[in-house]
């Protein structure tokens, strides 16, 4: 148990969008070749770089703190 609260606790300190888009690529790569998945997850990850939470992400890194996620 304390490791499976110590998982949950982890998953929510990230940003939801990321958590949300994360959920959606597993469910549409399950049973889906490797090929497809790979481009699926590519587009993902770009369309996440590009968007708040990761500028967001990456500016609490290197200022040190914890990020601020909507």
């Amino acid at each position: 148990d304390k490791k499976v609260n110590e998982i949950i606790e982890e998953i929510k300190s990230n940003s939801g969008y990321a958590v949300r888009k994360t959920k959606e690529l597993i469910m549409k790569i399950f049973d889906s070749s490797f090929s497809y998945s790979l481009d699926l997850a590519s587009h993902f990850l770009a369309e996440a770089r590009a968007g708040k939470d990761a500028k967001e992400g990456i500016s609490a890194f290197f200022e040190k703190r914890k990020p601020k996620f909507d």
